[in-house]
């Protein structure tokens, strides 16, 4: 093969890789199958909470602080297929998947961070849930948990 040809393949080639990567990139929108998951959550302690959705990838996005007593609400998705937490992105284009949230107390933040967990949301239907997280008096980390999951 002349080296004009093997030039013209390696363009083919890389052209065809080149559309390949760009149609993974493809914006996924919302499917027919996924419903709205609204979930509520409770500081159920006697502190300001400071909580945060966090995302696949290093992404995070503030709730910001609950007061003692106070709920904040998390309007999601949940996809039929496999059960994934979704919200979409500002631009409607793409999927931005949830892991879960997490709350520490406002004035201790790191250290005193709890987890609330999602796999009881992807595990079943539901279209909506309640949830508390709690900073123990002893100043240790907040503890959270799914309290009722309605279909």
């Amino acid at each position: 093969m002349s080296l004009r040809r093997r030039r013209v393949a390696l363009r083919r080639l890389a052209s065809a890789a080149l559309a390949l990567v760009l149609a993974s990139c493809v914006a996924q929108r919302q499917d027919a199958g996924d419903a709205p998951l609204a979930v509520s959550l409770h500081n159920g302690g006697t502190v300001p909470l400071r909580c945060q959705l966090i995302f696949g990838h290093w992404v995070e996005r503030d709730l910001g602080q609950i007061a003692p007593g106070a709920d904040v609400r998390m309007d999601l998705m949940r996809a039929g297929e496999d059960g994934g937490i979704y919200v979409m992105r500002p631009d409607g284009k793409k999927k931005m998947m949830v892991e879960n949230a997490i709350c520490g107390r406002a004035d201790n933040w790191q250290p005193t961070q709890g987890r609330l967990d999602f796999t009881p949301l992807r595990q079943q239907a539901a279209r909506a849930a309640a949830a508390h997280c709690t900073a123990p008096a002893d100043g240790g980390r907040v503890a959270c948990a799914i309290d009722k999951i309605s279909e």
